[in-house]
């Protein structure tokens, strides 16, 4: 399960098996990632660095397992 605030200080909780795809996109220093969910639900969130180099190691642990 990820825990994690956006850039609007929102936080956020996605559980990592009803998770389809994740699209992680940096560009001019903005960084985005896009949860595309088993149901037809998508969860597009701007991050700083920090959490998105959080978020891909804490994807690529999951995908390992």
């Amino acid at each position: 399960m990820l825990i994690f605030k956006d850039l609007n200080h929102i936080e956020h909780v996605v559980h990592l098996r009803n998770i389809n795809n994740v699209v992680l996109h940096t560009l001019n220093n903005e960084h985005r990632i896009t949860f595309h969910f088993v149901s037809p639900h998508v969860l597009p969130v701007q991050v700083d660095l920090n959490t998105f180099n959080r978020i891909k190691s804490a994807l690529e642990k999951y995908d390992a397992q």
